[in-house]
């Protein structure tokens, strides 16, 4: 637009000037020792237009040639760094696409004259481990960090990722300890840190780091309170975990994980088993004013009391505030057993059967017939008892 208005300024000009020259076009006159020309002022504007005109284009011919072999470098130089990039982004949309094999080719042809080779050599990495050819990726991932030293963490994570997924644990440990030493907060560093420990099932690892996970918002927090659920369990449920261990892992746990019933049902489990009977009893009764839940009953049935009425009790109360269920009314009668109470424990294991037939209510029912003294309903219960454990008539 601007060169339009200079062009119409200059028409409007020269058109000014013919219509003036036209009335009176004058005249110009050389003159050099007895030589001498005279000339119209129209024919020499003209005659010096195209003289400068010829001095340009002089010039810039000389020039150019002159700066020939300069601007072929730079031709050549812009030719190769259009053509690497060409091959690498062709290379990275092919390693989008899941064309392993192409992408390798495409990016490692590109290194050469890519204004980020480190990145040709990553992404190539990546490439090959999809081919199942570790060894090219090893050489990938060295070559990447040879070129660009100050690239060594993001080399390191890339080669901890690949790892990972291929499963190299020993290798990727020895990854994570280089890059602990060089990245130690870095936040990629910490995810792949807790990936490992995950792999490697290192449960208490993986409790003591899930915290710090969650207050970064570093992976999904679903994510996080379902593998806090699995280390939660395996943690309370090993065999070899002392009550101080399940006790700090309890106390640890973030509030969300700790409303999971089985959670919840595991730690009890393991208070029962090292006989914390009345620190279960507190915690069930605790739980079952929250929400009713018959799993936790089964559970109350296992604890012992050193005062078995005043356990009768707490279950006699719950059943006045609940819906009748079989598995309150057997766990009445468990209750009721070692309380010695042979009539109510006979009684509510007939209730508990009357709602649903299970092999426990048939057991409880027979211990109480023998206390009784009752020899047929004792057999008679035991007998239906085993064939209902066993699944059924086995026709004998």
């Amino acid at each position: 637009m601007k060169r339009v208005v200079i062009y119409a300024v200059i028409l409007v000009l020269a058109i000014i000037a013919g219509l003036y020259l036209s009335r009176d076009p004058g005249y110009v006159m050389f003159a050099y020792g007895d030589w001498s020309m005279e000339t119209s002022i129209w024919f020499f504007i003209i005659a010096i237009a195209i003289i400068i005109i010829l001095l340009w284009m002089i010039a810039r011919f000389v020039f150019g040639v002159l700066g020939t072999p300069g601007s072929i470098r730079r031709w050549h130089k812009d030719h190769r760094s259009k053509k690497a990039h060409s091959l690498t982004s062709d290379g990275v949309l092919a390693l989008h696409e899941g064309d392993w094999s192409a992408a390798e080719n495409l990016l490692i042809k590109g290194v050469k004259s890519s204004a980020i080779p480190v990145v040709n050599y990553l992404s190539a990495a990546r490439a090959a481990q999809e081919q199942l050819a570790y060894d090219r990726r090893d050489r990938y991932l060295n070559e990447a960090l040879k070129v660009d030293k100050n690239e060594a963490v993001a080399v390191g994570l890339m080669r901890a990722q690949l790892q990972l997924e291929h499963h190299q644990l020993d290798e990727l440990k020895l990854t994570l300890r280089d890059l602990k030493k060089s990245a130690a907060k870095h936040k990629q560093v910490q995810k792949l840190i807790y990936r490992y420990h995950a792999a490697c099932k290192n449960w208490r690892r993986q409790l003591d780091l899930i915290p710090d996970l969650s207050k970064q918002h570093l992976i999904d927090q679903d994510e996080l309170d379902q593998q806090a659920y699995y280390a939660v369990k395996h943690v309370i449920n090993d065999a070899n975990a002392s009550l101080e261990d399940i006790d700090t892992v309890w106390k640890d746990l973030p509030k969300i994980i700790k409303l999971r019933k089985p959670i919840v049902q595991a730690y009890i489990a393991r208070l029962i088993d090292f006989g914390q009977h009345d620190r279960a009893a507190k915690l069930i009764s605790q739980e079952l004013k929250s929400e009713w839940d018959d799993a936790l009953l089964r559970l109350f049935a296992r604890v012992r009391l050193e005062d078995p009425d005043r356990q009768l009790d707490m279950v006699d109360g719950w059943s006045k505030k609940q819906t009748a269920s079989p598995a309150l009314y057997c766990t009445i009668a468990v209750v009721a057993f070692h309380a010695k109470a042979w009539a109510i424990t006979k009684t509510y294991a007939e209730k508990s059967l009357r709602l649903e037939k299970t092999p426990e209510a048939y057991l409880v029912l027979a211990l109480s017939a023998e206390r009784l003294g009752e020899e047929a309903l004792m057999q008679s219960a035991l007998r239906q008892g085993l064939m209902l454990a066993s699944g059924g008539d086995l026709g004998l």
